[in-house]
């Protein structure tokens, strides 16, 4: 995700080949961040594909067929200057008639085969900007559509970045449009004309691909004719060289949200002696209190590590924790206690086996019954930090500690929140990673 994608998401261009530009070479800026040509606009130098369907004219790689000459298969040409893993892909391109697209983190398959990710394109448009996954998984993510695939190949659309309608509207008939495409990480990202068109969270480990050839396509059928140019690729560092972004430098669509407001969705009510009830009403989980908890407990997979979580949590009657959110690290579990031991403890338990009002994380707070108290967790292979209300009150270094829950947490391993002796409620869960 993740969610390594902010300075990327962030800092994204608007268009792909600024303003006035000359096809097929790179602007000042563009030399700074780091991008090179892989095509130079007069030779197919660099790339190989099938001589009958590909060719260089007029500052442009062409692949085309015709009635006369028809393909029996869809059929590729390689980019054969490396395979890359994270990466942003800039390039412009124009389709006659037909249906094409551009492989990334893809497979040779030989013949001018390519299987894997591919960023599609139509003439007709009713798929072009869609991810689709060649001789693969099929189509990934519709226009307009975050979404994320589960490790059990599940596909669950988590937010609606654009309407279909205002991506159809970016895209031009029969001139040059700008496709960018980022790879980072289990995140991609694909914009038309700097309209993104789908945001997609690989985590479907079996299945997904790290890194891969960049190929275009022709695709079998009626005669047609599709143009590459400016094509331009910058590789992106490696996740544990990029800096931990703040959280205010987050981006809004790096998030997933945990919640939809109005049912329980994929949490569980935990359940066990004196466990109290959970319903989702008028926008928030509401858990009752109980005798001493009552939990939620999230039930797909989560990371283990480098991930945030943000929720707002308010006590609505009781005199104990409100939040006790259960959370991975690597393979141990910890619990973050928001207004414990009476009401104002904050910390970790359990920290080298010490409780949340006993250890280095320690801390006491104020809070009042029927506010809501903004709170971040971000787990990293480094550390541990929690925000509360904006500041920060928790920042323990992940090395050298051994961490652990209470017994009375375990029905809320790996990921879920409990009260205690509390009603409370919980709005606006959401998890970003990188």
């Amino acid at each position: 995700m993740t969610a390594r994608m902010y300075a990327v998401v962030v800092g994204a261009m608007v268009s792909a080949l600024a303003p006035g530009a000359e096809p097929n070479t790179l602007t000042e800026a563009e030399r700074r961040e780091g991008f090179t040509l892989l095509f130079d606009g007069a030779t197919f130098a660099g790339w190989e594909g099938d001589p009958a369907v590909w060719s260089v004219a007029g500052g442009a790689i062409v692949g085309a067929t015709t009635a006369e000459k028809p393909i029996k298969g869809n059929t590729f040409a390689f980019w054969r200057g490396g395979a890359p893993a994270d990466f942003e892909l800039r390039l412009q391109w124009k389709i006659e008639g037909g249906n094409s697209g551009v492989q990334y983190r893809s497979k040779d398959m030989g013949n001018w085969v390519a299987a894997g990710y591919q960023a599609d394109i139509d003439a007709g448009h009713a798929y072009t900007g869609i991810l689709y996954e060649e001789r693969g998984r099929g189509i990934m993510a519709l226009r307009g559509e975050k979404v994320l695939r589960w490790p059990n190949g599940n596909k669950q659309v988590v937010a609606k970045i654009n309407e279909d309608a205002a991506v159809r509207q970016a895209i031009k008939n029969d001139d040059w449009n700008d496709y960018t495409i980022i790879a980072d990480g289990i995140r991609l990202i694909q914009k038309i004309n700097g309209v993104t068109t789908m945001d997609f969270i690989d985590e479907e480990e079996a299945k997904r691909a790290a890194s891969g050839v960049l190929a275009l396509q022709v695709h079998a059928g009626p005669p047609m004719a599709v143009r590459y140019r400016s094509i331009r690729l910058r590789v992106l560092k490696p996740a544990a060289e990029k800096p931990v972004p703040p959280p205010e430098a987050i981006a809004p669509e790096a998030w997933v949200p945990l919640f939809d407001g109005k049912t329980l969705g994929a949490w569980n009510v935990a359940a066990g002696e004196g466990c109290g009830k959970a319903a989702a009403a008028d926008g928030q989980l509401v858990l009752e209190a109980g005798s001493p908890m009552t939990g939620i407990v999230w039930t797909r997979d989560f990371p283990a590590s480098n991930y945030e979580v943000s929720l707002e949590a308010c006590r609505l009657d009781g005199h104990d924790f409100f939040c006790g959110l259960t959370f991975p690290v690597g393979s141990e579990c910890c619990t973050l206690i928001v207004g414990g031991w009476g009401g104002g403890c904050v910390g970790l338990s359990n920290v080298d086996r010490q409780a949340a009002d006993s250890n280095q994380t320690t801390k006491f707070l104020q809070f009042k019954d029927g506010t809501w108290y903004p709170i971040r967790l971000r787990v990293t292979d480094a550390r541990i930090e929690v925000w509360i209300d904006k500041d920060k009150q928790v920042d323990l270094e992940r090395a050298g500690h051994g961490f652990s829950i209470w017994p009375q947490q375990e029905p809320c391993r790996p990921f879920g929140v409990a009260t205690w002796y509390t009603k409370a409620g919980l709005r606006n869960l959401k998890m970003a990673r990188w």
